[in-house]
């Protein structure tokens, strides 16, 4: 255990926006009961597609937004903004006098605005006069980040990690190393996607890489079961304020937990599959509980990446197995993404959220459709209809995030 928490990073707000809900009490609520957010695409183009799943957050852009931003934002930034709002308001840092150089944003998304880039390329070769005189600034990967910055006046900074699947992770990895380094003294940290469009769904289906169980689309993403055939698509937005645990307390800031260490490394190994005996992602691991200060053993639960596929789940199992060794059979693992889907950039920060939920009710959530389980993999995972009690006076959980192109990021969190 750690001697002293004064020198920690406090979260004092939460933000969330994906298919179990659009706030993080009730995506929490349907993630601890079990409930998934998957179900059939039902757009036409998607009739002949072999992989027509996906996670659909269901909410009334215009509705939260207005038409003037929704006209000027793709639905990743929409999603961005409305968790980042949740969080900041949550946060109560808007009454704080912070100055605006003291302040940061780091939001990071896996491929942007795809919705809006591709809209406009098909007015193009349509013969369209004009386009969206704002069209190529919406599809950047970091529009949501300036988006956000300019909403609640941050001057500090606006960073838009972009490393795939990793990226909701990294921001949060980033926003740590800005508070240690003492650069700002608050950072909006998240992820946000969406890429619910038939490039993408039959892009990542080329790959081999989505589940195309059409009869059950509830049980369709399935980590680490035996069954499994590949991730489903989701979408949405996580969004985090992250504070020296010393400024939160001196301005009276309740704490929701605390962000105690992370670890980032890379596969070098290929482009769209990790190395198959997860060496670094295993690493991550080992990076994150020293810059925690913590051992192994004190562990609660690990939060894993686990997307359904073949190869990147029995990877994860190998890297976990690795860091704890004999330990891993006192260890809970679970894996939101039966439940949620695959967010892509936006993973790492909801399902932050939703482990930080989760230290906050002392439970570990079941790991919905993981059984049964590939006798490949060693790792103690909640699957009966209760959970499962986490009992200790503060409690830790690793956050586990890995992207395309070999990029690890795992995440250590505390109960406050």
């Amino acid at each position: 255990m750690p001697e002293s928490l004064s020198a920690q990073v406090a979260v004092t707000g939460l933000g969330c926006i994906c298919p179990l809900g659009n706030t993080p009490e009730a995506a929490y609520s349907a993630y601890a009961r079990g409930d998934t957010g998957i179900s059939l695409l039902t757009e036409p183009w998607a009739e002949t597609f072999k992989s027509r799943l996906g996670g659909l957050v269901k909410l009334d852009m215009v509705a939260e937004l207005g038409d003037y931003l929704v006209s000027r934002l793709d639905r990743f930034s929409q999603f961005a903004l409305l968790a980042s709002r949740q969080a900041w308001n949550a946060s109560g840092l808007h009454n704080s006098g912070l100055a605006p150089e003291r302040l940061a944003v780091v939001m990071a998304t896996g491929i942007g605005g795809i919705n809006t880039m591709l809209e406009q390329h098909q007015r193009l070769i349509s013969g369209a006069k004009r386009l969206h005189p704002l069209g190529i600034a919406m599809a950047m990967p970091n529009a949501a980040t300036a988006q956000i910055s300019m909403e609640i006046g941050a001057c500090g900074g606006a960073h838009a990690p972009v490393s795939a699947c990793a990226g909701g992770a990294e921001a949060i990895a980033w926003g740590l190393m800005l508070l240690e380094a003492r650069k700002v003294d608050a950072v909006l940290v998240g992820g946000a996607e969406s890429a619910i469009h038939p490039l993408a769904i039959r892009g990542f289906s080329e790959m081999r890489a989505l589940s195309s169980r059409l009869d059950d689309p509830a049980s369709s993403c399935r980590p680490f079961a035996a069954d499994r055939e590949g991730f489903v698509l989701s979408e949405g937005a996580g969004a985090i304020v992250l504070e020296r645990l010393e400024d939160a307390r001196a301005r009276h800031a309740p704490v929701q937990a605390l962000l105690m260490g992370a670890g980032m490394t890379s596969d070098a190994h290929h482009l769209a599959t990790p190395h198959p005996e997860g060496v670094h992602a295993a690493r991550a691991i080992s990076l994150a509980l020293r810059d925690a200060d913590i051992s192994a053993q004190d562990v609660n639960f690990i939060s894993a990446h686990a997307t359904g596929t073949r190869i990147g789940d029995l990877a994860e199992s190998r890297a976990i197995e690795t860091v704890f060794g004999a330990s891993t059979q006192n260890l809970w693992v679970t894996a939101p993404k039966g439940a949620l889907g695959h967010l892509l950039g936006g993973a790492g920060s909801v399902e932050s959220v939703l482990t930080i939920k989760a230290l906050q009710a002392g439970v570990v959530p079941v790991s919905v459709n993981s059984t049964p389980r590939d006798p490949e993999i060693g790792l103690n995972i909640p699957t009966a209809s209760e959970p499962c009690l986490v009992n200790s006076s503060q409690r830790f959980a690793i956050k586990n995030t890995f992207g395309f192109g070999g990029h690890n990021v795992s995440l250590v969190w505390a109960s406050a």
